[in-house]
């Protein structure tokens, strides 16, 4: 894929609202990690019409980013808007949208009972029902034998109360995985293991930009051109005189404008 001739589309509950190869300036800024707690995004559009504006104002609204380039575009953030602000600045009319990619997941609340010799699975079902999201690969991983390895019943039952999200971190963690959600999505992996998807090869001639920094423990910190499609956990190889290696990724940064020169991903990342 040529990475020229950028292309931004913005869709509020699943239509098209502004797209930045249409003429209009979008902006944004987006930060991934693996945490339990939500990504967010800060995105911008500038000079919109009054009856566009007009549309905009509801907290709660589905919100999607799509970014890259003329031959490909790809999601860089889905979420909800949590808060809309229009101000005006040299002549423009300036719409700030900020965004969270966890649908308000990480603020639900559980409060059931489970009765004796209760399956762990039911409980795991159950938490998940009431985050309301989208499951991700939670049942990739809950049939996977090793997780299933890991397990135990509950003879006496259990009573769950208090924040869903924190009961399902503490359920992970007591089977030696971690959760998170990207992008609306649950991911569960164990900290040693990465997503499924095909290693990204980040060269000096595939996007790769200026000189990867060496970490403590054999980390490493870079930046490309925009990589919408990359994620926390997943993989890279990087290729420069100074370093050379296959990583997983552990913090992504999206930076684009589509009229100024920001159109890039920083990336940190440990050694696979």
């Amino acid at each position: 894929m040529r990475l020229v001739h950028r292309q931004v589309a913005l869709l509020l509950d699943d239509a098209l609202f502004a797209a930045g190869g249409d003429g209009l300036r979008v902006t944004f800024a987006i930060a991934k990690h693996r945490k339990r707690s939500s990504n967010e995004a800060t995105v911008t559009v500038y000079n919109l019409s009054k009856d566009r504006r007009s549309q905009v104002d509801k907290q709660g609204t589905p919100i999607a980013l799509e970014a890259g380039y003329e031959e490909e575009t790809s999601l860089i953030f889905a979420g909800t808007v949590k808060n809309v602000d229009h101000t005006s600045a040299s002549g423009d009319v300036i719409t700030t949208f900020v965004c969270a990619d966890d649908g308000g997941a990480t603020a639900k609340r559980i409060n059931q009972s489970f009765g004796k010799e209760t399956n762990v699975k039911d409980v795991f079902d159950a938490v998940i029902s009431e985050l309301d999201i989208d499951r991700g690969n939670a049942d990739e991983v809950l049939n996977s034998a090793d997780f299933k390895k890991s397990l135990f019943d509950y003879p006496r039952g259990i009573a769950l109360y208090g924040n869903a999200m924190d009961e399902l971190d503490r359920l992970v963690r007591n089977a030696g995985y971690r959760v998170s959600i990207q992008d609306g999505r649950l991911q569960i992996l164990r900290p040693e293991d990465s997503t499924t998807k095909e290693i990204v090869s980040l060269t000096p001639s595939s996007g790769l930009v200026g000189v990867p920094e060496s970490l403590e423990k054999g980390g490493m910190r870079c930046m490309a051109l925009l990589q919408p499609d990359l994620l926390p956990n997943d993989k890279i190889r990087i290729e420069s005189n100074k370093l050379t290696g296959n990583y997983k990724c552990t913090s992504i940064r999206h930076q684009g404008d589509t009229h100024g020169t920001d159109y890039y991903t920083g990336i940190e990342g440990t050694p696979l």
